[in-house]
């Protein structure tokens, strides 16, 4: 009996040998990396205004989420241009037809008139006014600077935290979850009208690479808005060249 008490003894001095010390252990976890941004999950509701604490929403996960790309017409080199933001790291391919009405935070390759950026620009539709970003590249069907993509981009705390949180006036059953160049986007649409006409806004959300990227395709006109997805589809083919770069 002696001797077996003996040998567990020795087997748990030895196991107690082998445990790196706290030092070890702090210089371990440092290395590896950090946890994904903390966000409202698949999003809460917010009001268009921001504020307030969002809601539980009812996403589905993220695994097998369809791609939101491919849809759009194939096109060689020569009938593209392309922005690139080596700070954000992403790059939209897009029609040369394309208007670009302003860009910033990046290069323009392809295009002769370039807009410039605009301070000014809210970095995503429905952001909150302490919501801090930057819109990156605004793009518009030609002739008509109604019909929109707009791409921005936001590091900033509250940018990051309410990232896929959508308006309360967004419809429920409109919602889900679609990749682009792999990464999983909440999106959603909302449609708003008034005396002036409509508004239509499809809009998608993700976080990579510690910042919150928000797309949105907008489509403004007279009536209801009974042709607003005819005109969203014009711009599809710039949906389909968004890739992130690492």
């Amino acid at each position: 009996m002696r001797y077996s008490i003996a040998i567990v003894a020795a087997g748990t001095l030895l196991l107690a040998a082998c445990q790196p010390p706290d030092d070890d252990k702090q210089e371990q976890d440092a290395a590896v990396p950090h946890p994904p941004i903390e966000e409202t999950g698949d999003g809460g509701q917010v009001s268009s205004q921001g504020g307030g604490e969002p809601a539980p929403a009812t996403a589905g996960g993220t695994a097998d989420a369809p791609s939101a790309q491919g849809h759009g017409e194939d096109l060689n080199a020569d009938q593209t241009a392309v922005y690139q933001s080596s700070d954000y790291r992403i790059q939209v391919t897009f029609p040369r037809e394309l208007e670009v009405v302003n860009h910033a935070a990046g290069e323009l390759e392809g295009v002769d008139n370039a807009g410039q950026a605009d301070q000014d620009a809210a970095w995503k539709a429905f952001a909150g006014e302490d919501m801090d970003g930057q819109r990156l590249l605004t793009l518009a069907v030609p002739g008509d600077r109604e019909v929109r993509f707009q791409l921005g981009a936001s590091r900033g705390t509250q940018g990051l935290s309410h990232c896929k949180d959508q308006p309360a006036e967004q419809a429920g059953d409109t919602e889900a979850t679609r990749t682009l160049d792999g990464v999983p986007f909440r999106r959603f649409e909302i449609t708003e009208t008034d005396d002036q006409g409509f508004r239509t806004v499809q809009s998608y959300r993700a976080t990579y690479g510690e910042a919150c990227y928000a797309i949105d395709l907008i489509a403004r006109g007279d009536g209801e808005g009974e042709g607003a997805a005819e005109a969203l589809t014009r711009l599809q083919t710039a949906l389909d060249g968004v890739a992130f770069t690492e």
